[in-house]
């Protein structure tokens, strides 16, 4: 999972420079460098921990941990993805629900996908067992709850 993450971090990265707000890239404005730099220091963490596991024996808890994180990372970074496009992400054009329309896109090509990703990474918190149901099993195995 580590290797798709660090993808949406190179391609958030990219089109962190790319875009514009107020004239300077999006990559300097305070607040989302904040938030990028928060989710890059939260991919680390991942990464050693998943590599840390993965020499682990009989891995117990960690495995529960590294599901909750890492289905988290995937939908922080599609909130980031869609948050730098902002209105170019999901435009209303109503034309192009009908058969047929082929105009070019509203705004930059790789905006397009950006909402539909967003809404369906949704789902990874719930499949291969929910995250609250992870963070039980992390309880009782961690904490003796």
């Amino acid at each position: 999972m580590t290797a798709g993450l660090k993808l949406q971090q190179r391609r958030l990265a990219r089109i962190a420079c790319e875009e514009r707000v107020a004239g300077k890239r999006l990559l300097d404005d305070e607040d989302f460098g904040a938030a990028l730099a928060d989710y890059e220091v939260k991919l680390r963490t991942y990464e050693f921990l998943e590599l840390r596991t993965l020499g682990n024996k009989s891995p117990g808890a960690e495995a529960s941990y590294l599901k909750v994180l890492g289905t988290e990372l995937q939908c922080q970074a599609t909130e980031l993805l869609l948050q730098s496009v902002g209105c170019y992400g999901s435009p209303y054009v109503r034309e192009a629900l009908e058969y047929g329309y082929n105009e070019p896109s509203i705004g930059p090509d790789y905006a397009a996908p950006l909402a539909p990703q967003y809404f369906n990474t949704r789902k990874t918190t719930i499949y291969a067992g929910s995250n609250e149901i992870q963070r039980n099993i992390m309880a009782k195995a961690v904490l003796g709850m």
